[in-house]
């Protein structure tokens, strides 16, 4: 089974994220970038999923080190953000940007396009 990485400080976002993909994929729902390294080496993620604010972090700054990391450069990633934004908005080259509030359809044909 493919999996997703999903870093995001919002239950409610962890919740529905777990529910909508549990059934066709392995998620594994972090709050922070701490250990980042660690988790994706043990977890082996797919694709990861990562809020642009969360935990006082900046998925930017995560995104362009995960993109410039040799081990994690090949995973796709798909920025999820409340604000309006283009790519060059962002500087770490995400595979895909989604906005909140966004569609769980979309959501999921994103995901399955990238991994599958």
């Amino acid at each position: 089974m493919k999996r997703i990485l999903f870093i995001v400080d919002e239950q409610s976002l962890q919740e529905i994220v777990q529910l909508v993909f549990k059934e066709n994929y392995i998620v594994k729902g972090i709050i922070s970038s701490r250990n980042l390294e660690e988790v994706i080496s043990n977890f082996n993620p797919d694709i990861i999923l990562l809020d642009v604010d969360f935990g006082g972090a900046d998925g930017r700054v995560v995104c362009r080190y995960l993109k410039g990391y040799q081990p994690t450069a090949h995973i796709p990633i798909v920025l999820i953000t409340a604000n309006t934004v283009t790519d060059s908005d962002y500087r770490c080259e995400p595979n895909s940007i989604v906005e909140k509030p966004f569609d769980i359809e979309v959501l999921k044909s994103i995901v399955a396009e990238m991994i599958n």
